[in-house]
């Protein structure tokens, strides 16, 4: 019986790597080295195109975003042409999940940093790393839908609602906050704070310019939970990030009524002047 390595080797004996990003290259590169498939590398798509020619691979893996002549066109090319027309093609772009591999490698440089210096702040740090790294991976796949942004700030609200259960974790582990994970439980609320509150405000319209005043009083009502939550448990940094919003809310609930209160009277103004319009 053939082992994995002998199947992979018999089902598909040559493969393509077209990818412009030599790091990226390279990792595939190996990995399929490694699973025992000869591979061969291309960094532009004029070069693909040659080696395609040259090397009859059985698999093309395709980068898209490539300068000059991009992965589109170099699938027109092999797909019209004799000798590569019957090559599967695989499509795989970094633009998607070039940014989550830089924030997964964010995330994983702050847990090595917190290992090695113990620096409370590096945890949150970590934290917001893997929050962004989770956000690209559901933009990368849900793609652009019409309600794209109100998706995003529901899933950065439950985020930021691990974001709180993390931090009470720390918290729990540290009664008396007499240690450093105290301190990294400061740093996780003060993260938490605006991840569950900035979603809930933009998604009332808050944000917008628009809000009314019943929005005005359900965003207070939000702050005073919220601040009850941080009184419960004796911390105070989940009211920081809340605060600029509720200035904002109570802003509105009093200029409000003055605004749509001086339409009226310049209304009443030009129907004075203007009796027959």
């Amino acid at each position: 019986m053939m082992n994995h390595k002998e199947c992979s080797t018999l089902l598909k004996n040559k493969i393509l790597v077209v990818e412009d990003n030599s790091a990226i290259r390279q990792l595939v590169v190996l990995r399929l080295k490694e699973l025992g498939y000869e591979v061969f590398e291309a960094e532009t798509g004029l070069t693909a195109f040659r080696q395609a020619r040259a090397t009859s691979p059985d698999l093309i893996l395709m980068d898209l975003g490539m300068p000059v002549i991009d992965g589109e066109e170099v699938m027109a090319w092999l797909k019209t042409d004799l000798v590569t027309r019957h090559i599967p093609i695989i499509v795989t772009t970094a633009f998607l999940f070039g940014p989550s591999v830089d924030r997964a490698i964010a995330a994983g440089a702050a847990w090595l940093h917190w290992k090695r210096f113990q620096v409370p702040i590096t945890v949150a740090a970590g934290a917001a790393a893997v929050a962004a790294f989770a956000v690209s991976l559901l933009v990368a796949f849900v793609g652009e839908p019409e309600n794209l942004k109100d998706i995003i700030l529901g899933f950065v609200l439950l985020l930021g609602v691990g974001v709180f259960l993390f931090a009470m974790r720390w918290d729990s582990s540290d009664p008396k906050r007499t240690t450093r994970r105290s301190d990294v439980a400061f740093w996780l609320h003060l993260l938490a704070a605006p991840m569950i509150v900035h979603p809930v405000f933009t998604l009332l319209g808050l944000n917008d310019g628009t809000a009314t005043i019943g929005e005005g009083l359900i965003v207070v009502a939000l702050y005073v939970a919220i601040g009850l939550t941080a009184l419960a448990i004796d911390r105070r940094a989940l009211l920081v990030s809340a605060l600029a919003y509720v200035l904002y809310a109570m802003t509105e609930l009093f200029t409000l009524p003055q605004i749509v209160s001086a339409r009226g009277d310049r209304a009443l103004a030009a129907k004075k002047i203007f009796p027959h319009c």
